[in-house]
């Protein structure tokens, strides 16, 4: 169903006040199908239950979809294609092909595996593979290098705007200094750089704006928009920016090149890490946070308990065997460093800060080198 959820701040935490769901009839399966609303507060009691269970699934399959495959795997598996194919002698290799190795290689085999005609998630949700490809073209449309910084934290209880904020700052002095070290290199070799940034935007999807933004944040009107994760509302044309246009650097090329550098590092590293590892969290709790409902005798809003609108048992064990193998991937960490590959001050680095993380519930030992899960 479709969703929307309101919060509000209470006491440090943010805690749902009201759910309004979109729900179409049983057996509408036409795309674009009309749906009734109905609106859920904590004064419904059971419905009120029932509505957040239902909640859980939608938000669960939009992190799975926006969060983890797009804003993650698809997001940064262009930048490992355009930088392989185009930055050869320059040092800029040795700074990000550390993290985008294998990107390209588990993305081809979730082709099948998850979103494929067959594949998990078809499945086991409610959206078929041609409107599966459409959200996902449309959420890689939204996603942009230029300006990105990650949103600050909503609250102090916000652990993880705190720890990408921390670690978002430790990777600007690390691509900084490599660029003041290697800076020479990369000017003699601009031209991967401008090759580069040629078919990261050639290739790059369409700029994607839903209507509801279109109506209510653009121009300024909404000041409740956080827009630091998003890139310009206004901006036509190609999802992502330019790095430079020239065959030799331009004023403040070399800052957007660093910006750049960052942005898909973190995505490689810190952002996915937080999105794949806490699978499990919620995956492993299949009555919780399913991808997908079914419709029982009495619909969905039903208790929790109700195994006739949970997924099948075949679904279910699959889910369960799926989020713990995407949990528990064993190989590919920053601190472990199998390759020898990464740059030595990037661990360096993380390590020196390992009590602050460790206090927002981070693991150091955890954090992924790059997209191989």
């Amino acid at each position: 169903p479709d969703l929307d959820l309101r919060l509000r701040l209470v006491d440090g935490a943010l805690l749902p006040v009201r759910i309004i769901l979109g729900f179409r009839e049983p057996g509408a399966t036409a795309p674009g199908s009309p749906v009734t609303r109905r609106s859920f507060t904590t004064d419904d009691g059971d419905d009120w239950a029932a509505a957040l269970r239902v909640a859980r699934v939608s938000a669960t399959l939009e992190a799975e979809l926006g969060n983890h495959l797009a804003q993650c795997h698809l997001n940064v598996e262009q930048y490992a294609i355009a930088a392989h194919r185009n930055l050869r002698r320059s040092p800029l290799r040795w700074l990000l092909q550390p993290h985008l190795r294998e990107v390209v290689l588990i993305n081809h085999s979730a082709d099948d595996f998850l979103i494929g005609p067959e594949g998990y998630v078809t499945r086991a949700s409610g959206l078929t593979r041609a409107g599966m490809g459409e959200r996902l073209v449309q959420l890689l449309g939204s996603y942009d290098w230029a300006d990105f910084e990650p949103a600050p934290a909503i609250c102090e209880g916000h652990r993880q705007a705190h720890a990408a904020r921390l670690f978002w700052d430790l990777l600007g002095e690390h691509v900084d200094a490599f660029l003041a070290e290697h800076a020479a290199a990369i000017e003699a070799d601009w031209i991967e750089v401008r090759r580069f940034s040629d078919e990261l935007v050639d290739h790059s999807a369409p700029a994607f704006v839903c209507r509801w933004l279109r109506a209510n944040a653009q121009g300024g009107r909404a000041p409740w928009f956080e827009g630091s994760e998003r890139p310009d509302l206004e901006r036509p044309g190609p999802s992502l920016s330019a790095i430079t246009t020239s065959d030799s650097p331009a004023e403040g090329d070399l800052e957007r090149l660093g910006q750049l550098c960052r942005y898909v590092i973190f995505f490689a590293t810190f952002r996915h890490t937080w999105a794949n590892d806490r699978q499990w969290e919620d995956g492993g709790e299949v009555r919780y946070a399913c991808l997908g409902l079914r419709w029982g005798p009495d619909g969905v809003l039903v208790p929790e308990d109700d195994d006739r609108v949970a997924p099948t048992p075949k679904e279910t064990t699959e889910m369960l065997w799926i989020s713990w193998m995407l949990s528990k991937t064993g190989y590919g960490y920053l601190l472990s460093n199998e390759e020898e590959d990464v740059h030595p001050r990037l661990p360096a680095m993380l390590k020196a800060r390992a009590a602050d993380f460790a206090a927002l519930g981070l693991d150091i030992e955890r954090i992924h080198s790059r997209i191989n899960i």
